[in-house]
Parts: C-alpha cells; sequence; structure tokens
C-alpha cells in the first residue's frame, strides 16, 4: 500500500459518517445487452451488505437502468 492510500484510509477511518455510493450497471453486475437480465454479482451482494451493517455507514446504489435495479434490489437488501 502505499503511503497516500494508508493516509487516506486513516482519514477515512476517522470519518463520523460514511457514504459509500456504487454504480449497478459494470460494478455490482456485469453489463448485458438486457438490463432487465442485469443481475448483481454475489460477491457484490455480500460487500454491500458488510458495509451497509457498519455502524454510521451508508450504501446507496445508483443505474440509469432502473429496471434492471429495481428487479435485483432485493437481492442486495
Amino acid at each position: 500500500m502505499t503511503p497516500e492510500l494508508t493516509d487516506a484510509l486513516r482519514q477515512l477511518a476517522r470519518a463520523p459518517s460514511i457514504l459509500v455510493g456504487c454504480d449497478y450497471d459494470g460494478t455490482i453486475a456485469p453489463i448485458v445487452d438486457d438490463p432487465t437480465h442485469a443481475a448483481p454479482l454475489p460477491e457484490s451482494v455480500v460487500a454491500l451488505r458488510d458495509l451497509a451493517s457498519l455502524s454510521h455507514t451508508t450504501v446507496a446504489v445508483v443505474s440509469i437502468s432502473w429496471v434492471a435495479m429495481a428487479l435485483n434490489l432485493m437481492l442486495i437488501s
């Protein structure tokens, strides 16, 4: 780890609250031709659940393909 990354992580750890924002398409779920078939990767779901369980941490997922996100949101929450 670089010294810069170490410093950034130390600053983050001292923050009173943290917002973790993730894009759905191509980050949590692979990009697919039909957005209604987009599904989150299992490891993404685990990571988001773990983050959301931390105190003072809010997780937000954004997507331009709202249909795919709405269909799969129940897997994350």
